[in-house]
């Protein structure tokens, strides 16, 4: 039997704590844990649907869709631009090692979106998915990832794409396949 839990954050689930991962063309996870608990020991309930964890990143698409966006942010405007090249050697070093990679990134992000509301940044992500629809160079779908993941789909399992861009730049690439659930 598979389980499927109602999952809001990826590692305080029961569910996905006990996954076997399964080496594929796509980077597929498969869970086949017995059992769903509550927080208190209490067995939930039993589930017939298999779960499939795809990464968006590297597996889904072929390149880093937030890296592309926030280019393209710092390209639409030339203040961003300047700044971004002034920041570039120490954001380059801080990148280049692990862990101080977070702080290069945070710099690179602030520069690209500082003044911007919740909906200009919408607007901004609607504008990066039309251009990579549109045939974006750099960023495109994976077909054997895609393909499994539409099997999965074909099948009546639930499928969830996990990755460390923003949910909202998630969504909104995965916006034609409904069935879909981003963490």
């Amino acid at each position: 039997r598979y389980v499927v839990a109602r999952i809001t954050r990826l590692d305080a689930s029961p569910a996905l704590q006990r996954c076997r991962y399964l080496k594929s063309s796509a980077s597929l996870l498969i869970c086949y844990p017995p059992i769903v608990t509550s927080e208190a020991g209490q067995m939930v309930g039993w589930y017939q649907r298999q779960v499939a964890v795809f990464d968006l990143d590297g597996t889904l698409l072929a390149g880093d869709s937030t890296g592309a966006w926030l280019r393209m942010l710092l390209g639409s405007s030339w203040v961003r631009c300047i700044f971004a090249a002034v920041t570039l050697p120490a954001t380059v070093l801080l990148l280049w090692f692990p862990k101080s990679r977070r702080v290069g990134a945070s710099i690179l992000l602030w520069i690209a979106t500082v003044g911007y509301d919740r909906s200009a940044l919408a607007t901004s992500i609607e504008r990066f998915a039309k251009a990579f629809e549109a045939g974006m160079r750099g960023l495109r779908w994976r077909n054997d990832g895609l393909a499994v993941m539409e099997r999965h789909l074909a099948a009546g399992d639930r499928v969830l794409v996990v990755t460390a861009a923003p949910v909202w730049l998630a969504e909104r690439l995965l916006a034609s396949r409904s069935e879909v659930h981003v963490l």
